[in-house]
């Protein structure tokens, strides 16, 4: 899935996306390596798919791209 996110043309946001919602972890982190191939303003939605992302590589991955670029992440409030 991360190489049709890479190469799947006109649909390879759409194919980002699915991977980012895959239940996998090891295929949402492979998609979210392809991220830094995005523009972080056209494709905003992938990269807040990542930012919240359950598992910590794929925060922390879509964080360092993201850094001083606009996104501010939410608190979450477990309480």
């Amino acid at each position: 899935m991360a190489g049709l996110a890479r190469l799947g043309g006109a649909e390879a946001a759409d194919w980002c996306a699915r991977g980012l919602r895959d239940t996998d972890d090891a295929v949402r982190l492979a998609v979210a390596r392809v991220l830094e191939h995005y523009d972080l303003r056209r494709h905003r939605r992938l990269f807040e798919l990542a930012l919240y992302d359950p598992q910590p590589q794929i925060a922390e991955l879509a964080r360092k791209l993201t850094a001083h670029r606009g996104y501010h992440l939410l608190r979450q409030h477990w309480r």
